[in-house]
C-alpha cells in the first residue's frame, strides 16, 4: 500500500514538473511573439518605414535635377522643398550632389556641404523639413527614395491586425544551400524582373504534407529571406507576405516562424517596388499567421 502512494506520488510530482515546464515554454513563446510584435510595430513607426516612403526615383548617368518644381528631373512633393533644391550627377557608379545656394539641406543634423552621397560601399541621408532621402541601389539601378516622416500614412496609422498565434506553424526546416551559388528571376509588382540571389531550399512539412521554398540570400552563413503566398492572399492577408529566418545552424535547419510573417512595403506604400513570389513560394494551402492585410485609415 504504502509502495502504491509512493508511486503515486512519484507520477504526480512527474506530470506536475512535466505542466509546469511546457507552460514556461509556452509562456516564453508566447513573450517572444509579444516582443516580436512590438518591435515590429516600432520598426513601422521609425523614420525607415514604407509608411514613410513618398518617392521613389530613378537616377540617369549624369545630371539629374530636383526640387518641387515641375521642370525637375525628380519631383518632390509640392510645399514640402524649394522648386529648385539642386543636382544629382551619377557617373560610373558614383553619385554626387550639388545643393542650390541657400537651400539648408542636412546630414546628421549638420548643413550638407557638396559632396559624395553613394559609392558602392557607403550612401548618405539627406533631410530638408520632415523630408528625408537617400540613393539606394535595387538590382543594378540607382535610385532615390524619398521618405517624409510626416507622412498621412504615418500619422493615420494605428496598427496592423494579425492572425491568433499558432504554435503549430513555428516549424524547422531544412535547408539544402545551392552549390554553386545560384540566381533566380524575381519580378517585381510593376513588372520589371532581374536575377537576385538564391541561397538555396528550405524543406518544411505542414499536416503530414510536404513544401519547399526558395530562400533568397547569399549563401552559407547568412539570414535568409522569403516571399511567399498562400490561400489567404487578398481575402485575410495581403496577396504576399515576407518571411525572415536566422541562418542555418550547423545541421543546416532554421526555424521557419509564420508567426512573424509581414506584410510587404508595397502593402503600406504603392510606391515600394516589392518583389512577387517565385512560382515554387506559392502555395496551396492557407496559412492563418503572421499579419493580416493592411487596412489603411486614409
Amino acid at each position: 500500500m504504502k509502495n502504491s502512494r509512493k508511486t503515486l506520488l512519484a507520477l504526480a510530482f512527474i506530470t506536475l514538473v512535466s505542466f509546469s515546464f511546457t507552460t514556461k515554454l509556452v509562456d516564453d513563446y508566447d513573450k517572444e511573439i509579444t516582443e516580436w510584435q512590438q518591435n515590429r510595430i516600432n520598426e513601422l513607426r521609425g523614420a525607415r518605414s514604407p509608411l514613410n516612403l513618398v518617392g521613389y526615383y530613378g537616377l540617369k548617368e549624369g545630371a539629374n535635377t530636383f526640387g518641387s518644381g515641375k521642370n525637375n528631373d525628380i519631383i518632390f512633393p509640392d510645399g514640402k522643398i524649394p522648386a529648385y533644391a539642386g543636382t544629382f550627377f551619377l557617373k560610373d557608379g558614383v553619385v554626387t550632389l550639388e545643393v542650390e545656394k541657400d537651400v539648408p539641406i542636412l546630414s546628421k543634423g549638420k548643413k550638407f556641404e557638396n559632396s559624395v552621397v553613394y559609392t558602392s560601399s557607403a550612401y548618405t541621408v539627406l533631410e530638408y523639413g520632415s523630408l528625408q532621402w537617400f540613393v539606394h541601389k535595387n538590382s543594378n539601378e540607382l535610385n532615390i527614395r524619398l521618405l517624409d516622416l510626416k507622412s498621412k500614412s504615418q500619422l493615420a496609422f494605428t496598427g496592423v491586425d494579425r492572425f491568433p498565434v499558432n504554435k503549430d506553424l513555428r516549424l524547422k526546416a531544412k535547408f539544402q544551400p545551392y552549390a554553386p551559388a545560384s540566381t533566380i528571376a524575381i519580378t517585381t509588382i510593376y513588372g520589371k524582373t532581374s536575377d537576385r540571389p538564391s541561397a538555396g531550399l528550405l524543406t518544411f512539412t505542414i499536416d503530414a504534407k510536404e513544401y519547399k521554398f526558395e530562400a533568397l540570400g547569399t549563401g552559407a552563413g547568412q539570414k535568409l529571406f522569403i516571399v511567399f503566398s498562400d490561400k489567404t492572399g487578398d481575402k485575410e492577408s495581403y496577396r504576399f507576405r515576407f518571411l525572415n529566418t536566422d541562418a542555418p545552424d550547423e545541421n543546416g535547419f532554421v526555424t521557419l516562424d509564420f508567426n512573424k510573417a509581414t506584410n510587404p512595403n508595397c502593402a503600406f506604400s504603392p510606391i515600394a517596388p516589392c518583389p512577387l513570389p517565385p512560382k515554387q513560394n506559392v502555395l496551396p494551402i492557407a496559412i492563418e499567421a503572421g499579419e493580416k492585410k493592411y487596412k489603411s485609415e486614409i
